[in-house]
């Protein structure tokens, strides 16, 4: 929970919400495609299977058959790299990842120095063909010229079914015996696991991280074959900086290099089959990621462009893998949609003799730390109209319109709005245009006849072939006109737009129409109908255990929510309908844990509103528990606040004083939050009977304001307590030793 403002409003005035129903917010954009274009997810390993604490290091390949083949480390009694004892192990899927067979142990390690690791998987020429390429030995960061780390080569002619002996190949890359005389003093080197690469030229390429000499540092070279890998040559240096890199051809003949780099991936590019490179690498803005491998795919749009696909994990740490997009070749990576939104790093990418992607990943979806090895199958209708600002073959390219929507991707949104006015204002009859007017009416005008408006005129001139954003269309009028209170217009929108496309979203926006006039039965269908076609969507799994609660299904709705925080569990929603629950069942106890865990996460309205009954009915446990996060926390303003906050709602002035003085003590510069520190201060010592302290504090709390509203109600607060304070001139008992005790307190006197 990042450190936040002491006060809004809304917190101080405690606002309660209606806690027998929960709204959802209503996406737009979540649009999930047929139920046979879901994720499917499958996995092949935990930690433990197979009696090996660890498995890691994912490579696929789509061998000629149309079967995929896996390779994985077995990392049996650690998660550590080589030199530590690893197998390689290799399954087969002869139904598109839907079941897979038992694994086959490619290479077997038999100690330490002695283990295999980093396989990377290749089609040759040859029908039935596979190559797999991998180490073994010392380490990379042991390895020396005189004792290198090695690399070795498997053969299977029949699709991944049997495989040849580890054939050793050092003596191509490098060691005292290698055929290239400069690479005789290398100090280490490996191909990168994953996906090799084999040409349109049938030549066959593999990138390789090498470390020239014995400083701790990477570059990339290419090592590449013309005889499906009997010989092996090195290409130019492609990479001064970085390491496992992946290759993939462009739709010119050219080669593009993508390197693991610190923050954002570097690439290059061959003009002669990899032989030869640019001089400088460049960088990529928009892949964010994390040091970390990861594996990049040519494809084929639905409306027949050419695409690529890049898996890596987004932003600074090993979690949310994801599909980046790029339409030109990977000059610009526009898109991207989340595969795995919790912790995961490696992963390995394939296409599917039905066109669908494959996707085999490390995802510590259980404790955050220890990988599964899990397949992913999607279709790239799915992938592409789940990501915002995708481009149908239908929409404009107009100038305005195209630098609206680049605008929209960055959240610039007063250029994106700027951008449209210039559009329509040009080309009226642009549906898709005014489609994402109603988007920033809703979103960033506020403006709800507005947005109904734009979406009328969006589902008008949107073309009827176009049937995936005429849907988006209709999903975004439906959630106008709920917020207008149309809920009859909103069923028909939404209803119309799962005719159209059947989306993940709009079962759940339809959904939530039902479970608003307690249709539970008809919102439960709805709910599971969402998550049987989106798997990952949070909001589905949420909507379930809502409706498992509507029913009064306690027992159930307490156990799917466990299941779903397991899955996500930094979705703060999760924790309150279970705290809501709880509180259904009395047990208040629960719900304190429950509500102070989502605050941790996130401040909401519901939450507050939560914690505001907590206050009568289990003070302690909820002392307890925001105790407990301040402690781990003491400078986190948010956790010193609901502590005072709740001492002050449960009559315990004196607690909250001290808290509310920690908040006034902490901001030295009058701002804002002081002010309001001073106000609750004043509204402790007021609620005690000590008018003076009561009217010092607001009168300090009325010099800090700079809002004239503020300032104008905590005056008219003080002259109330002045007048209270003339009218009850007798009544304070200086002799009451409990408030002489908090004063001292407050005051630091001894």
């Amino acid at each position: 929970m990042k450190n936040r403002p002491l006060y809004t409003k809304q917190t101080i005035l405690w606002h309660i919400m209606v806690l027998w129903i929960i709204l959802l917010p209503f996406g737009l954009m979540a649009q999930s495609g047929k139920s046979s274009d879901t994720l499917r997810r499958t996995t092949l390993y935990r930690p433990g299977d197979y009696d090996s604490k660890n498995y890691r290091i994912p490579a696929i390949v789509t061998a000629s058959d149309g079967s995929l083949v896996v390779a994985t480390d077995k990392r049996k009694y650690n998660d550590a790299d080589l030199p530590e004892n690893i197998d390689i192990l290799i399954n087969r899927s002869t139904d598109g990842g839907r079941t897979w067979s038992a694994p086959y142990t490619l290479a077997e390690g038999t100690g330490v120095g002695h283990g295999f690791g980093d396989c990377a998987l290749v089609r040759t020429n040859e029908e039935g063909g596979l190559l797999a390429v991998f180490v073994g030995g010392v380490g990379f960061w042991q390895s020396r010229p005189d004792n290198p780390l090695r690399t070795y080569l498997c053969r299977s002619h029949d699709n991944g079914l049997t495989w040849s002996k580890p054939q050793d190949i050092t003596h191509f890359i490098l060691g005292p015996d290698c055929v290239i005389p400069e690479h005789r003093s290398w100090w280490s080197s490996f191909f990168a696991s994953g996906a090799g690469l084999r040409t349109s030229s049938g030549r066959i390429l593999f990138a390789a991280a090498v470390r020239e000499d014995s400083l701790w540092t990477a570059c990339n070279y290419v090592f590449y074959s013309d005889d499906d890998g009997e010989t092996w040559q090195c290409s130019q240096k492609a990479s001064p900086k970085g390491d496992e890199a992946k290759l993939v051809e462009l739709s010119d003949g050219r080669i593009l290099m993508s390197i693991r780099a610190d923050k954002h991936r570097l690439y290059n590019i061959s003009e002669d089959g990899g032989v030869t490179w640019r001089a400088t690498t460049s960088v990529w803005p928009e892949l964010e990621a994390p040091a970390c491998n990861g594996d990049i795919l040519r494809c084929t749009a639905p409306d027949g462009r050419s695409l690529l696909l890049h898996s890596l994990p987004y932003g600074q740490e090993r979690k949310d893998v994801s599909i980046f997009v790029s339409f030109d070749e990977g000059k610009t990576w526009p898109l991207r949609r989340t595969i795995v939104p919790y912790p995961s790093a490696y992963s390995s990418l394939c296409q599917l003799p039905d066109g669908t992607i494959g996707l085999y990943v490390e995802e510590a979806l259980n404790d955050g730390v220890n990988y599964s090895m899990v397949f992913y199958n999607f279709s790239l209708e799915w992938l592409l109209e789940g990501i915002f600002n995708y481009l149908s073959k239908y929409q404009p390219t107009t100038p305005n319109y195209t630098l609206a929507l680049e605008s929209m991707r960055h959240s610039d949104y007063a250029a994106a709005y700027d951008y449209l006015d210039k559009e329509l204002a040009e080309h009226p009859k642009n549906g898709y245009a005014w489609f994402y007017r109603g988007w920033l009416y809703i979103y960033y005008k506020d403006n709800k006849r507005g947005a109904l408006n734009a979406f009328n005129r969006s589902t008008k001139l949107i073309p009827r072939k176009d049937k995936a954003f005429l849907s988006v269309a209709y999903s975004g009028r439906g959630v106008a006109n709920r917020n207008l209170g149309y809920f009859d217009a909103a069923y028909a929108d939404f209803s119309h737009a799962i005719k159209l496309h059947p989306s993940s979203q709009d079962y759940i926006n339809r959904g939530e129409l039902h479970y608003s006039f307690a249709k539970y039965s008809e919102a439960g269908k709805d709910f599971f109908t969402a998550l049987e076609l989106d798997s990952n969507n949070k909001d589905a799994w949420y909507s379930v255990g809502k409706y498992y609660y509507g029913i009064k299904d306690y027992g159930k709705c307490l156990e799917w929510l466990a299941d779903c925080i397991a899955r996500y569990p930094d979705y703060s929603d999760y924790y309150l309908l279970r705290a809501i629950c709880y509180r259904d069942m009395h047990d208040y106890d629960h719900v304190a844990k429950d509500v102070v865990k989502a605050l941790s996460i996130e401040e909401t309205n519901l939450a507050i509103a939560i914690l505001r009954e907590l206050a009568d009915s289990a003070y302690h446990q909820t002392i307890t528990e925001l105790e407990a996060h301040h402690l781990a926390d003491p400078d986190n303003t948010g956790w010193i606040y609901y502590i005072a906050a709740v001492n002050e709602l449960a009559g315990e002035y004196g607690k909250a004083l001290l808290m509310y003085k920690k908040l006034y003590d902490m901001d030295d510069k009058g701002s804002r939050s002081k002010s309001a520190a001073a106000e609750r201060i004043a509204a402790c010592w007021w609620q005690l009977g000590d008018y003076g302290n009561a009217i010092q504090f607001l009168e300090e709390a009325i010099a800090l304001e700079e809002d004239k509203d503020e300032k104008a109600k905590i005056s008219s607060e003080l002259e109330y307590v002045r007048e209270q304070s003339r009218d009850h001139q007798n009544a304070e008992d200086s002799t009451n030793e409990e408030l002489e005790n908090i004063r001292r307190a407050f005051f630091g006197e001894n």
